[in-house]
């Protein structure tokens, strides 16, 4: 009986809330207020915001048939996205009846995605150019705060080469995400155009939730409309050298200010404003020693349809040239050393120089001293009848010995 109860009570709780088209609320008997988890879906597409507590999990739904629909685990037909405080649930063809929410589940509203207007192309003309990308962005149903609807919005945007011979930009890419901030109904972002000169495609995504869209347009960028030149000092002596020469014959070179941040050692900063003269603008600064300056900067003018422009310059580097090394101090007593240490190094090369020559006279003394004492043994070993070689004043040798030797000594 009491089961029969809780179900008409369910019931009628589901068609009261159905009818007014609002969630249950706390003037609801106490009795009830557990039920205010329960909600009826009718035949057609759903869509809506799940609200729990701050920090909970997602929630988990459970069909008429008693199908649980997990976040991570649900069927093709639902679209399920997680945010901090809510679950956004889409549902194409629900099962019309009774659904529980299971989790801290504080209630839900009405959700019809978000759309997105085209955006309001900005009309940058030259590189390094800084500009404003802006664009309508709505969410009709209006459930969300500003701030889950800027963290919800994701947008991108992205510059390709068009691939167009002798561009500097040839086969360039880049990309990056787009911090959009609320300007009274549009959002805009600030962004930097490339430094390389070239045609481009230029395209912009937004992204939220189950919505998307994409946008594209052509844009050409020109070169810088100077030339930067940083020539290398003669000497220690001579100045750090900033050139800026004008290109552009078709800009004013009365509206041209260049403004440099120079960045010295020991994260000091210097402020510069340069103004050209007859189409030359140039900066002399003092060289530091041992430290190289790097020069960061930007430039504006008015261009030749009138517009103000403000582009940013590339970082450049100034080089000092190092001073010349001061000769040492001279020491008496290391230049007094310095015979006594050249004197020992010869007398080492001396002393090799005559190893050789000493033991080749040993080697010919040995020898000659065991040619000596070899020839009285022979003349031992000779037989007594042998006749001898008779004396004369001719001086006769016995070529039968293998030496020539003085018989008359």
């Amino acid at each position: 009986m009491a089961a029969i109860k809780a179900s008409l009570g369910l019931a009628a709780l589901c068609l009261a809330s159905q009818a007014l088209g609002a969630e249950p609320k706390d003037t609801l008997p106490q009795s009830l207020l557990y039920l205010q988890n329960v909600f009826h879906l009718p035949k057609g597409p759903y869509y809506q915001v799940l609200r729990r507590k701050s920090g909970s999990d997602s929630l988990i739904l459970v069909g008429p048939d008693g199908n649980k629909f997990y976040r991570d685990r649900h069927p093709d037909t639902v679209d399920w996205y997680s945010a901090p405080g809510m679950d956004i649930v889409r549902m194409n063809q629900p099962t019309p009846g009774p659904w529980q929410a299971i989790g801290e589940f504080t209630g839900r509203y009405p959700f019809k995605g978000f759309t997105f207007g085209a955006p309001a192309w900005p009309n940058p003309r030259y590189v390094g150019e800084q500009t404003e990308l802006c664009q309508q962005i709505a969410e009709p149903a209006g459930s969300l705060s500003a701030a889950e609807f800027t963290r919800l919005v994701d947008a991108r945007t992205w510059f390709t080469s068009s691939h167009v011979g002798k561009d500097d930009n040839f086969a360039f890419g880049s990309t990056a995400k787009v911090h959009l901030k609320g300007q009274g109904g549009r959002y805009c972002a600030t962004l930097n155009v490339p430094t390389l000169a070239g045609h481009y495609q230029w395209s912009l995504r937004d992204s939220a939730v189950f919505d998307s869209q994409e946008f594209t347009q052509e844009l050409l960028l020109k070169p810088l409309p100077l030339t930067i030149d940083t020539p290398l000092p003669q000497d220690d002596l001579s100045p750090l050298i900033y050139r800026a020469t004008l290109n552009d014959d078709t800009l004013d070179p009365q509206s041209v200010r260049i403004a440099l941040t120079l960045h010295l050692a020991n994260n000091q900063q210097v402020k510069r404003i340069l103004r050209p003269v007859n189409g030359v603008a140039e900066l002399r600064y003092l060289q530091t020693p041992g430290h190289a300056i790097t020069v960061s900067g930007k430039v504006d003018f008015i261009d030749a349809e009138g517009t103000a422009r403000e582009l940013q310059l590339p970082e450049r580097t100034l080089v000092s040239v190092p001073p010349p090394k001061p000769k040492p101090p001279v020491d008496p007593q290391a230049e007094a050393a310095k015979p006594a240490a050249n004197s020992g190094f010869s007398a080492w090369w001396l002393l090799f120089a005559l190893v050789p020559v000493i033991f080749g006279t040993l080697w010919w003394w040995l020898r000659a001293r065991k040619r000596q004492e070899a020839l009285p043994t022979e003349e031992a070993q000779l037989p007594e009848s042998q006749p001898q070689t008779p004396e004369n004043d001719g001086f006769l040798l016995d070529l039968s010995r293998p030496d020539d030797v003085d018989e008359k000594n």
